[in-house]
């Protein structure tokens, strides 16, 4: 039988590849990760899917969570492009 560590390290060499990250990020898009706004119970179970995949890769942990190295990479994006910006505020108010 595996160990836990085992099958995480397949979940991360399956998505540590360039097309494999593209097909993770289509999959959390999917799950509704991203949604600023989740309704039906339906989306809510996916969105918790979507976390549980990334605990299988070793990246979604709540004590990982707080842990400066994910604020640090967060951080690292880039900023919001100012058309988009601008979308968001049109569509708030």
């Amino acid at each position: 039988m595996e160990t836990a560590e085992e099958m995480r390290s397949k979940y991360r060499a399956v998505f540590d590849t360039p097309m494999g990250a593209e097909v993770l990020n289509h999959m959390l898009f999917e799950m509704h990760f991203f949604s600023d706004e989740i309704q039906h119970p339906y989306e809510i179970a996916l969105s918790n899917y979507a976390k549980r995949l990334l605990w299988y890769i070793g990246i979604w942990d709540t004590e990982y969570i707080d842990n400066p190295k994910l604020v640090n990479k967060i951080m690292e994006l880039p900023l919001i492009p100012e058309a988009k910006k601008d979308e968001s505020v049109n569509e708030e108010g």
